[in-house]
């Protein structure tokens, strides 16, 4: 069986395809009818699920009194996936001219299993744990417990220190296990992260250009920061490892010189090779024994940090947008071309602080090592940097990257062992000379105490600002004080004018005092007309027991209105009123010319020319002169006006004149 197609596949699934593909094959051979043997073709693999896979009882190992399950849908998708792989590979070789096998009757056979799905868990009694908040870890707490396990191990300290560094890594990227497991020296850097917070934060960028699912080298990157606590941060963790290895070990330090020299340098190395990675038995192991150790359940083993991490970012508030980047469930192009991949939301969740921007800072990062301190930790670094900046070696970005992140690691080496020795004391690390040298025996005991007296710089903003706010309360209560202060001298004011006027208005209820009443009226009338104020004057003498008030009616003014066109309205303005208003003739009737005066008496005069021309018409009507006549005389003129195209004012100035034009 080929591997030309195969090699573009995970190693874990290529392995489990194998086993599949053998099973076809060997289920081909021994059915009778099949004159081409194995070659692959859609009604071989329909046939093939039908009678050797669909109903059939799982293979894993029973243990005493469990009840009989058979495989589920994931089981069938897999044996789908490795037979369709199959003929891919006959496809390549050129022994097999049939179609895709996953036709729509394998697709049909594939829902079908999906829709039984739930009956099929119901009759496995599968365990409804899985895949909830109980499935994994889920708390600080608990990662806590898995990293002491790890440091407390004893004996072969570099291999916990190995699974250590592969579990945090796998929970704070999201990472599969296939994907830590497979990671070398040049695919780690680090990258300063601006305006993060009130400490410098870099983050520590891991490469990935292969994985379950990504088989073409895509480039992937996934990413942590810092830990809010030091016992389980990843940085820390990775430079505790690395120091065990080329401090404590014996192993050498990697050569720059060549690319060649150190591409192949695993980061989770399996024993002595260098160029060998961790076994997959013995990492899922590892997180076994540490999970049994502190009491945790999971179904997934070596990529159990890719579930709980993705859930306790959730639980942490980052988005689910956040969580797909970090974890890389989701690829466009834009994210793949030009993107940094840097979820800086769920990387700040899962480091232990607010998802928001801003909020980094590390008490431990309060002291800075000295250079003589650092440069006893990875002492190769400065050579072989000052080799690649003057090219006496060959020229990698990625070396650069390394070296720098390995510059970084020292510092948190020193910083974090302040910490870490007082939790796990009794570690062999400590032994080395560099943590019983005079220099960094006075950094240990600088940084212990600048911890131990440093204010959460949000904490000492608020203090800082505390003053400012009490001078602006003090400041806003002196205003709030004098402006009530005001207010109450003006309410005091105003009743002393209240009681003044109670006395005057009791001195006139008792005929003690003379009332003045001055009367205005406003009249607001609709925009036809015109308004007038008047005032009257009007004494009022008052005598105990008696009084008299003089009443005075005074005219109201009216403005004709300019937008009546017709004769039937000019007639409704003077017998009824528009709008409301008051009737033209009343006011007429009661006010005489008062009631208009100048210009508004010269344009009445030019209307009343037609309506006196209305009632005289009337009065040559069957009946003289009765509303039903006058109305009829209006519409008459009315309608001699528009036969003849002339205006309402045209008619009052002709209707003398061309009378004989009206006649009849």
């Amino acid at each position: 069986m080929s591997s030309y197609v195969t090699s573009f596949v995970a190693k874990n699934t290529n392995r489990a395809y194998v086993k599949k593909q053998r099973e076809f094959i060997e289920w081909c051979n021994k059915k009778e009818g099949f004159e081409d043997g194995c070659i692959v073709t859609p009604g071989k693999l329909h046939l093939f699920l039908v009678e050797e896979v669909i109903g059939r009882e799982r293979r894993n190992k029973k243990r005493d009194n469990e009840q009989r399950k058979v495989v589920g849908k994931a089981t069938i998708q897999g044996y789908t996936a490795a037979v369709v792989d199959l003929w891919s590979q006959q496809k390549q070789q050129k022994v097999n001219a049939h179609p895709n096998p996953r036709t729509d009757a394998v697709q049909l056979l594939l829902r079908n299993v999906q829709s039984e799905q739930e009956e099929t868990r119901k009759r496995n009694f599968d365990d409804r744990g899985i895949g909830t908040l109980l499935d994994g870890y889920t708390t600080v707490s608990e990662l806590n417990g898995i990293a002491d396990y790890f440091w407390q191990k004893g004996r072969d300290h570099e291999v916990h220190l190995r699974n250590l560094v592969a579990f945090l890594l796998s929970h704070y990227a999201l990472m599969r296990g296939e994907s830590i497991r497979g990671m070398e020296l040049p695919d780690l850097h680090s990258v300063l992260l601006d305006k993060e917070g009130y400490s410098q934060c870099y983050a520590l960028i891991l490469v990935m250009r292969q994985g379950k699912t990504n088989q073409f080298g895509r480039l992937e990157v996934a990413a942590c920061l810092r830990n809010s606590e030091v016992s389980i941060c990843p940085f820390g963790a990775l430079g505790f490892y690395l120091f065990w290895r080329w401090h404590m070990q014996g192993e050498d330090f990697p050569s720059f010189a060549r690319s060649s020299d150190w591409y192949n340098i695993k980061l989770l190395k399996s024993g002595t090779n260098l160029c060998k990675e961790v076994d997959y038995r013995v990492h899922k192991e590892s997180i076994e024994s540490a999970f049994a150790a502190i009491g945790l359940k999971s179904k997934a083993k070596t990529h159990v940090g890719r579930g709980s991490g993705a859930r306790m970012a959730e639980l942490g508030g980052a988005s689910e947008a956040q969580i797909r980047r970090l974890g890389r469930w989701n690829h466009q192009t834009m994210e793949n071309c030009y993107l940094t991949s840097l979820p800086r939301e769920a990387m700040r969740t899962l480091a232990g602080f607010s998802p928001s921007q801003g909020q980094f800072f590390l008490s431990r990062m309060a002291v800075t090592p000295p250079s003589q301190l650092t440069s006893k930790l990875f002492p190769q670094v400065e050579y072989w940097l000052s080799k690649l900046e003057v090219g006496d070696c060959e020229q990698s970005i990625a070396a650069g990257g390394f070296l720098h992140l390995l510059k970084l690691l020292r510092i948190v080496i020193l910083q974090d062992s302040v910490f870490l020795r007082i939790r796990h004391p009794t570690h062999p690390v400590w032994k080395h000379g560099v943590f019983s040298d005079p220099s960094y025996i006075s950094f240990a005991e600088q940084l212990s105490v600048a911890v131990a007296n440093q204010v959460d710089p949000a904490e000492l903003q608020l203090q800082r600002a505390m003053p400012i706010m009490t001078d602006r309360i003090s400041s806003l209560h002196e205003d709030l004080t004098n402006k009530f202060n005001g207010v109450e001298l003006r309410l005091s004011q105003q009743t002393e004018e209240l009681r003044g006027l109670k006395s005057r208005l009791e001195d006139i209820m008792n005929g003690n005092a003379e009332m003045r009443l001055c009367a205005r009226f406003d009249m607001n009338w609709p925009s036809s007309r015109q308004t007038s104020t008047l005032e009257q004057r009007v004494d009022v003498n008052t005598n105990a027991g008696s009084s008299r008030i003089e009443t005075i009616d005074l005219p109201r003014t009216y403005r004709l209105s300019r937008g009546i066109i017709t004769v039937t309205d000019l007639w409704r303005e003077w017998t009824e009123g528009l709008g409301g208003g008051p009737s033209v003739k009343e006011l007429e009737r009661k006010w005489g010319t008062a009631w208009c005066e100048g210009n508004e008496r010269r344009f009445f005069n030019r209307r009343k020319i037609v309506l006196e021309a209305i009632e005289n018409r009337a009065s040559q009507l069957l009946g003289g002169i009765t509303e039903e006549n006058l109305k009829l005389a209006a519409q008459w003129f009315e309608e001699k006006r528009q036969s003849q195209k002339k205006s309402l004012d045209w008619l009052s100035k002709n209707i003398k004149n061309f009378s004989s034009v009206f006649s009849g």
